[in-house]
């Protein structure tokens, strides 16, 4: 009884470190961050032009290197700029097919700029998030790390994982969060030297592709 205890008391150290409340994708409703340059919600612009105002003002945010720096430290803060660009990829979407010419085309240039910078800044997500998932649970002997060119694929480690059933509840836990970063694969071993593992492909959008949150 004292073992079953102590795995689910792991389990649940687990899933509160690796999924904070701050960004539930099953949810619908989240919030426009306050760093955002888009001082107003997309449905909120009505005349062409304020839209191009503000497509402008995007744009211009571009001149200078993107800041980071406010997306750092915890996980909250990692998915706040996920927010970030889901917010700048539903102005996106609302004008891209605008019959307004320069509309169109001032949308599907911040598009490009938007894709480009998600390619750049998602692997960082996934390595940043990894880190502090690392941090965290290495007192309770589970280690996270990530692989690959763009750290796509998280690996979990930890006597937990010798049970199927904690693998599974870990997986179904994680999903959700794994899609946020936009991580293809998870891995799972009961060691961290062992050559066999557990995985799951991920259903993830690609690092270029426009941000939605569901």
């Amino acid at each position: 009884m004292k073992i079953s205890a102590t795995i689910s008391t792991s389990l649940q150290t687990l899933i509160i470190f690796l999924v904070p409340s701050c960004v539930n994708s099953t949810s619908s409703e989240y919030q426009e961050p306050a760093t955002s340059s888009t001082d107003q919600p997309a449905s909120s612009v009505q005349t062409p032009e304020k839209i191009k105002e503000v497509l402008q003002r995007e744009l211009k945010s571009f001149d200078k290197p993107f800041d980071s720096s406010p997306y750092n430290g915890t996980v909250e803060n990692l998915q706040l700029e996920i927010v970030l660009f889901a917010t700048w990829a539903s102005f996106i979407n609302e004008n891209i097919n605008s019959s307004d010419s320069e509309i169109k085309k001032l949308a599907s240039t911040l598009k490009k700029k938007v894709l480009a910078l998600q390619a750049k800044e998602f692997p960082r997500l996934r390595r940043a998030y990894a880190k502090i998932a690392a941090d965290k649970l290495w007192r309770d002997d589970i280690y996270v790390t990530v692989q690959g060119d763009s750290y796509s694929i998280i690996n979990l480690s930890g006597g937990l994982f010798a049970a199927n059933k904690n693998i599974q509840e870990t997986q179904e836990s994680l999903s959700d969060i794994l899609r946020q970063f936009h991580f293809k694969q998870s891995r799972y071993r009961w060691y961290k030297e062992a050559d066999e593992f557990t995985y799951y492909e991920i259903g993830s959008q690609r690092d270029n592709e426009l941000v939605t949150i569901k």
